[in-house]
């Protein structure tokens, strides 16, 4: 039994690639910048029904694994016997990757034109990761056990590349890297023999966490070289959620004095005001051209530029943003 007065508010309910046999397990807890996060992981349906049965109540707040990493449609169970909670959609593989990204920048700094990196692994981390990395201009290479997984890999992230990229990726043969980033499932699969990719240097992250052999720590650490294990928290947000207030505030349409306004991506017909809140509006934007932008002010109407007025007349201070 899950004892809930020791559980914080938020919690996090998924599976894992990587335990197998195990039923459902408390992960250690998480760390954001909004306080500690509980996970759990499951591998059958029994299991995560009866897990999230338990976990629920006023004021819960579940995010639930959508990434089928074993076959067990959380989000569609809880759906069905969740009765309190508020349920969020979870892609946890996608905090891995802003945490790999804040610890490369604090490990390598900003600018990471010059930076030679090794992915290992073409899932879905591994691709992310490459895509990311290449995306931020190192030169990088990916490898995957299969030479054709890691051809069709590059293939597909140089192909979305923006057209003035100053790199493409590459599959990972014998090239020396400065940073390795380990990306399966595998444990101590990483064994001495990648040692020669290494320049003398070279740093390890391994984010597929146990990927690396004991005899391949230990003769990294002769070596001087650094080795560290992705944490997670090193993202100021470990879980998608809504801005505060957007689809309150924010999202959605009304009547000012009269004037149509529009905010927070609404798609207004041409005379609508668009402001910064529906709500509570605060600044003009402009005039809603019935297409998705705004009308240029020299193309305004008298009546048009004249409900403008009006909403200005209404708003805290004389400010507009068009």
């Amino acid at each position: 039994m899950v004892s809930k007065q020791a559980l914080p508010r938020r919690v996090v309910v998924c599976c894992t690639a990587t335990l197998h046999g195990h039923g459902t397990v408390r992960l250690p807890d998480r760390l954001d910048a909004e306080g500690v996060i509980a996970a759990f992981s499951v591998e059958t349906p029994i299991g995560a029904e009866q897990i999230l049965r338990e976990l629920d109540e006023p004021g819960r707040e579940l995010f639930i694994d959508v990434e089928r990493k074993q076959g067990v449609d959380i989000l569609g169970i809880a759906t069905q016997c969740i009765q309190h909670s508020t349920l969020h959609p979870h892609k946890p593989n996608d905090a891995t990757v802003r945490s790999l990204d804040v610890l490369v920048t604090h490990l390598m700094g900003a600018d990471l034109g010059a930076l030679k990196v090794g992915v290992v692994g073409s899932g879905n981390i591994g691709f992310k990761a490459g895509l990311l990395l290449v995306e931020r201009g190192a030169r990088v290479f990916l490898y995957a056990r299969r030479a054709d997984a890691a051809q069709l890999a590059v293939d597909a992230i140089n192909a979305i590349l923006p057209r003035h990229s100053s790199t493409q990726i590459e599959v990972w043969t014998d090239q020396k890297v400065d940073l390795m980033i380990t990306a399966i499932s595998a444990r101590g699969a990483i064994g001495t023999e990648w040692l020669d990719r290494l320049s003398d240097k070279a740093i390890v992250v391994d984010v597929g966490i146990g990927n690396l052999s004991t005899e391949f720590l230990a003769a990294i650490v002769e070596r001087s070289a650094h080795v560290v294990r992705l944490d997670t928290s090193a993202t100021g947000s470990q879980l998608n959620t809504g801005s505060p207030d957007f689809f309150e505030q924010r999202f959605g349409r009304a009547l000012l004095a009269g004037v149509p306004v529009v905010s927070g991506g609404i798609i207004g017909s041409r005379g609508m005001v668009v402001v910064d809140s529906f709500a509570r509006p605060t600044r003009v934007l402009g005039l809603a051209d019935g297409v998705g932008g705004l009308v240029p002010l020299a193309q305004l109407t008298d009546e048009e530029k004249e409900s403008v007025g009006v909403v200005q007349a209404h708003l805290p201070g004389d400010q507009t943003g068009h």
